[in-house]
């Protein structure tokens, strides 16, 4: 059953100042000042810690999306009647889909999240993005044995678990080399990633996830995009908005009438601003395109 509890969690601050029941939030901002005129030391901003480990998940996706211009890092390429197709991204000049694999995603808040008791998760409120897309999100805490939490402790919670689904329809026209052509977009897309080594300096993010995309175009036969996703070892902070180690890869298969193509891509990171996206098609062909993540600048791509 989901309580109705607002993700206040700095309530327990007021318990311990009056000696109350002890509080599931330890570690700083904890304890009491005693005589003397000591006061209660303040406590800290918990809801903005969170909020910042969130941040650097979704930093760490907004990144990835940033490929789609290359080709990836979920897009495909596909003959339809001689264009080729990519579905979330820009891989050909001949026809192209213009929705990146992640959205602009408004900054999560934590603040306004609630606590399901049933299965220790904070679900926070549906997001409506400017593309139509909406987004869904919950987190948990989770401590060194990977146990839920049902409130973030400064001290054990050792890991925060961000699931996000990013679902919709919508009306986007597809651009061939003969103009604009009506299309409809449906996108199921699910990140389920863990992000640990909350007390060290670099964070490591890893996780999984499945992308669903179908593409009904007028006049052509319909594109069914399939992908499941890893995501392996990305190193992430707070202090730079974008990952500085790992990688992350989806196995991209689409069918739109009798063809079909399978893409392997990998997006990989080495520390500087520069991201690298491998596409690799059946028979070894490669596309290599890098591009700035802290930059609007489409990627520059060599190969098919």
């Amino acid at each position: 059953m989901r309580a109705g509890t607002a993700f206040v969690l700095l309530a327990a601050v007021a318990g311990l100042a009056c000696g109350g029941d002890s509080t599931p939030i330890t570690g700083t901002g904890g304890g009491g000042g005693g005589g003397g005129g000591g006061g209660i030391p303040k406590a800290p901003d918990l809801n903005a810690r969170v909020n910042e480990l969130l941040a650097e998940i979704n930093s760490s996706q907004t990144a990835i999306g940033k490929g789609g211009g290359g080709g990836g890092a979920a897009a495909n390429r596909l003959p339809i009647g001689g264009p080729t197709l990519s579905p979330l991204g820009r891989a050909s000049a001949d026809l192209t889909i213009g929705h990146a694999t992640f959205d602009a995603v408004p900054a999560d808040n934590a603040a306004l999240c609630v606590l399901d008791t049933a299965t220790v998760t904070w679900g926070c409120p549906p997001q409506t993005l400017q593309s139509g897309l909406v987004n869904k999100v919950s987190f948990q805490f989770l401590d060194a044995t990977n146990a839920p939490q049902m409130h973030f402790d400064t001290v054990t919670t050792a890991a925060i678990r961000r699931v996000s689904d990013l679902i919709g329809t919508i009306s986007q026209p597809v651009q061939t080399q003969n103009g604009p052509v009506p299309a409809t977009q449906t996108s199921d897309h699910h990140e389920d990633v863990v992000l640990t080594g909350l007390h060290a300096e670099s964070h490591v993010q890893n996780g999984t996830g499945t992308m669903t995309q179908t593409i009904a175009m007028e006049g052509r036969d319909t594109a069914f995009i399939t992908a499941p996703t890893t995501t392996t070892g990305i190193l992430s902070s707070p202090k730079v908005p974008y990952p500085v180690g790992g990688s992350y890869t989806a196995v991209v298969h689409t069918v739109q009438g009798p063809s079909t193509s399978t893409t392997t891509q990998v997006t990989s990171f080495d520390g500087t601003t520069v991201a690298r996206l491998v596409i690799t098609f059946v028979g070894g062909k490669q596309r290599v395109c890098t591009y700035d993540m802290t930059s609007q600048t489409p990627p520059t791509c060599t190969g098919p």
